[in-house]
């Protein structure tokens, strides 16, 4: 950890003055940023207590870095962009070699799938950890104002990196572990709730940032524009990790809402309320906590079952709807005023969708085409909301906040048990 904040830290400090000319501070740079995710690996083999397998990881952590590191200074020197294509084969191809040495090292069934599966899913997550910045690029502050906000942040990359190894360990090596994270009804211990669900609320934050702004930045090159950061990546690049974050944000939102169900049943807690916290920020920070000191009642996927399709009492439903509907009511008329002074078509449009959104929220409980409707006119307005605000990267929040909302709903006005198939294990970590 103390590694991980040194040289995110360094990294901070030489960014502002380091100038394209001086290729001594940019191979610094481009060391430093590469050197936390590439030592994880070796990480792992110390707390195990494996250090001759440590001390290989190491030096090929090593070399790893030094390809990737040469490779950017000779892009640099010849005015190319810094992170194209064959830079990206470069850094998948030495991540794989090393995630196989890994999991040849811990004996791993089906090595090939499991080193491609954890390549997938450390690239997402070392990927975000370049967007943290976003947050306060645009923002005059000070030095130690900017490290205060983002540091606390980049700190958490390796309880991400791990989570995410795990994963995949646990899906190629289990069988039926899979079909299991596609059931509400699994039963899940405390510790591994509490890691799942903070990982997920880490993708389901950062991940649409990074997805607005790589998706910004493809618009602005294909029409010929120019933003800050924007030449760093080639354009196929852009696209690649656009569709990266797509399937992480598309994933997060599926898995989580399993996830907190599998918990709530496991504790035996029924009341929607649990479920609704869990995405609102900061308090799905504390529900976590909360639910995760909860005891466990039930230990079968029968049990669970049983609980879920128990009577389950809750002014939830109500609560959601008339804030829906008040909330969009309120927006819509601000929209309206604003338009009566300034004529804009797509401010009009945007306030005509929310009126009609607002009145079909009292009867989400009448039929599922409610729901559909309002589903599809919530779709609607995010995409008008991207023609008005340019593509700006907080349409990624907009978008994992409708999306996320479809679970939401679901499982609050129309809740059905599905793929209870799964069985009655409990996640196991792969140590």
């Amino acid at each position: 950890m103390i590694i991980v904040l040194c040289c995110f830290l360094w990294v901070d400090l030489l960014r502002p003055n380091t100038e394209t000319k001086d290729s001594t501070a940019n191979y610094l740079l481009s060391v430093l940023a590469l050197l936390p995710s590439a030592l994880l690996p070796a990480y792992e083999f110390l707390m195990r207590g494996r250090y001759r397998d440590m001390i290989l990881m190491i030096l090929l952590a090593g070399v790893s870095v030094g390809i990737r590191s040469v490779e950017f200074c000779q892009r640099m020197q010849q005015g190319q962009i810094l992170y194209g294509f064959s830079t990206l084969l470069i850094v998948l191809g030495l991540s794989f070699i090393i995630l196989s040495l890994r999991a040849w090292l811990l004996e791993l069934r089906n090595i090939w799938l499991t080193t491609l599966l954890a390549v997938s899913a450390t690239y997402f997550t070392q990927s975000i950890f370049t967007q943290i910045n976003l947050f306060t690029d645009n923002i005059v502050m000070p030095f130690y104002m900017r490290e205060l906000i983002t540091l606390p942040f980049k700190m958490a990359l390796p309880v991400l990196y791990f989570a995410v190894l795990f994963l995949t360990d646990n899906v190629t090596q289990n069988a039926g572990y899979w079909n299991k994270l596609q059931s509400k009804l699994q039963v899940i211990n405390a510790k591994e709730y509490l890691l799942l669900s903070l990982c997920c609320i880490y993708t389901g934050f950062f991940g649409p940032v990074a997805l607005g702004w790589s998706l910004l930045a493809v618009y602005v090159k294909m029409v010929g524009g120019i933003m800050p950061d924007m030449d760093y990546f080639s354009i196929s690049v852009l696209v690649i990790r656009s569709l990266v974050f797509l399937v992480a944000c598309l994933s997060k939102g599926y898995l989580f809402r399993n996830i907190v169900i599998s918990r709530m049943m496991t504790t035996g807690r029924k009341n929607a309320w649990w479920f609704v916290l869990h995405y609102l920020l900061p308090l799905n920070i504390f529900t976590i906590i909360t639910l995760a000191t909860k005891k466990t009642i039930h230990t079968t996927t029968e049990e669970n079952l049983q609980c879920y399709l128990s009577e389950r009492k809750s002014s939830v439903g109500t609560v959601l709807m008339y804030t829906g509907c008040i909330g969009r009511l309120i927006i819509a008329g601000l929209l309206g005023i604003q338009v009566f002074k300034n004529p804009d078509f797509s401010m009009m449009a945007i306030a005509v969708t929310l009126c009609c959104c607002a009145l079909l929220y009292p009867f989400l409980r009448r039929h599922s085409s409610v729901f559909i409707t309002v589903t599809v006119v919530n779709t609607v307005l995010l995409c008008l909301l991207c023609i008005a605000a340019g593509y700006d990267t907080i349409v990624g929040l907009f978008f994992m906040t409708v999306y996320q909302y479809v679970f939401v709903f679901q499982e609050v006005f129309y809740p059905t048990p599905d793929n209870i198939e799964g069985g009655e294990e409990q996640f196991a970590l792969v140590k």
